[in-house]
């Protein structure tokens, strides 16, 4: 049991840039759960993928080495460029653009031209798939300090958004109709809040990997839900979950030794068909 606080001195930066980025991604995740877009974490984390060949080709271009400083970041941006390209293309063109689709339809078409495209450009590549999709499933493992200031900024950053713009953007994502008589712009709101989903995904994908980034992304939301009588509840409940979860998760993870990332990601899980349950329990009890 006490195997947590042995490693804490060694893999702290690691266990302190899940947590941010656990916080991070639950906050961000409330505007996808509220919109129902569950896919979307998935067809940007295959836009994430063709970003990261394209940053390794240019990298490659500019003969850098992974011992680079710069090769981080150009990998960051590749994929955090792809990433947030991708987000906002189903509210533009299942919205903006009166295109006769559904935005999860735009998802699947991303999805899927994302995975032709990433075949393709690493089909000639001196690298291969394999090593794209080592990068991006880390796991979190290696994070530096680097990792630590990138998270908590984002999540500064967030923290204010929502502080400043958190009632725009809940009534634009919930009741756009509402939100243009009160003269908000919903559509801009609705997607500057993907884009930055999009941004946010897009750089913990490389560090924390698909099945971290994804699960905690949508779960502590689907969760809170469950959990919250108002928006403010939602806002508090969800990182609440996340962070509680992270912790749980890591701390089993070494007791059992197992990878930490998706022992966290089963942690949440279990809290979010906990909240389903009860909340399915409480409604029958209400009606008998």
């Amino acid at each position: 049991m006490d195997s947590f606080f042995q490693t804490w001195e060694l893999f702290w930066q690691t266990y302190a840039t899940g947590w941010l980025a656990a916080a991070l991604l639950a906050v961000c995740g409330i505007v996808v759960v509220l919109k129902d877009q569950i896919f979307l974490g998935a067809s940007v984390a295959q836009a994430s993928t063709v970003g990261v060949a394209s940053a390794l080709w240019l990298a490659a271009g500019l003969h850098l080495v992974r011992e680079d400083p710069a090769y981080f970041w150009i990998l960051e941006g590749g994929a955090a460029l792809f990433a947030s390209g991708s987000a906002v293309l189903a509210p533009l063109l299942a919205g903006r653009l009166g295109l006769r689709l559904t935005m999860e339809s735009v998802n699947g078409w991303v999805f899927l031209i994302s995975s032709a495209l990433s075949i393709i450009l690493v089909s000639s590549a001196p690298f291969g798939l394999t090593e794209v999709q080592q990068i991006l499933s880390a796991g979190l493992l290696g994070s530096q300090t680097r990792e630590i200031l990138l998270f908590s900024a984002l999540l500064l950053i967030t923290v204010l958004l929502v502080a400043l713009f958190g009632q725009r953007i809940l009534i634009s994502i919930l009741d756009p109709g509402f939100a243009r008589s009160l003269r908000i712009r919903a559509f801009r709101v609705e997607l500057l809040a993907f884009l930055w989903v999009g941004i946010v995904v897009g750089l913990s994908l490389r560090i924390a990997g698909l099945v971290f980034t994804f699960g905690y992304l949508v779960l502590p939301a689907m969760a809170s839900r469950e959990l919250s009588r108002s928006p403010l509840q939602l806002l508090i409940i969800t990182p609440a979950l996340a962070l509680c979860a992270s912790v749980i998760g890591f701390y089993s993870a070494s007791w059992l030794d197992v990878p930490m990332t998706h022992m966290a990601v089963l942690v949440i899980a279990i809290f979010a068909l906990v909240s389903f349950l009860g909340r399915r329990f409480k409604t029958g009890t209400r009606m008998s």
